[in-house]
């Protein structure tokens, strides 16, 4: 129910397949989670007791801890990978800025669903590179993150949300493909 008491209408549910673009991009999701712990298995030994734990906006640590701060970087990475990945089959149970009418429900559910699983991917791909850099960075072979780290991950971040809601923006009143 509502604040006013009415109750809120259902959107529509649709079971849409996966389109190539998105099975390519849930694979390569999913390469990403397999190197992620991979690093760790294959690095683990090497490491020092104490790491980077954190790195400033230039790129470089500025806090230093235990290894087993790794686990958490790559489990934190692994779940929000899985939980979007997982979302991004139920695009009805999002919250939309326009109307989801039936006319416009398979392109914006599309564009929605493909928007979770790119973010997805941003996100598991930059925790693998930040977990490979902190490793390099342990062991002597890099001295952090690197300056562009920031900028990067603004870019890919804000800019997927800006194209994204351009796109859809422009679709909102097209009907979907039958």
């Amino acid at each position: 129910m509502s604040p006013t008491g009415s109750k809120k209408p259902r959107r529509l549910v649709l079971d849409l397949p996966w389109t190539p673009l998105q099975a390519i991009l849930g694979i390569t999701g999913l390469i990403g989670c397999y190197l992620l712990i991979a690093l760790l298995f294959h690095y683990w030994a090497e490491l020092p007791d104490v790491i980077p734990t954190h790195f400033g906006a230039s790129g470089k640590p500025d806090a230093w801890g235990s290894k087993q701060s790794l686990i958490y970087l790559a489990a934190t990475g692994v779940v929000l990978y899985l939980l979007m990945f997982i979302l991004s089959r139920y695009p009805h149970l999002y919250n939309y800025i326009w109307p989801i009418t039936e006319a416009n429900a398979e392109t914006q559910y599309r564009m929605a669903s493909t928007f979770m699983i790119v973010m997805a991917n941003i996100i598991i791909w930059l925790f693998a590179y930040m977990s490979w850099q902190t490793i390099q960075t342990a062991l002597g072979h890099a001295e952090g993150l690197g300056s562009w780290f920031l900028v990067a991950f603004m870019v890919l971040t804000f800019g997927s949300v800006v194209v994204y809601l351009l796109v859809a923006s422009r679709a909102r009143n097209m009907p979907s493909r039958k």
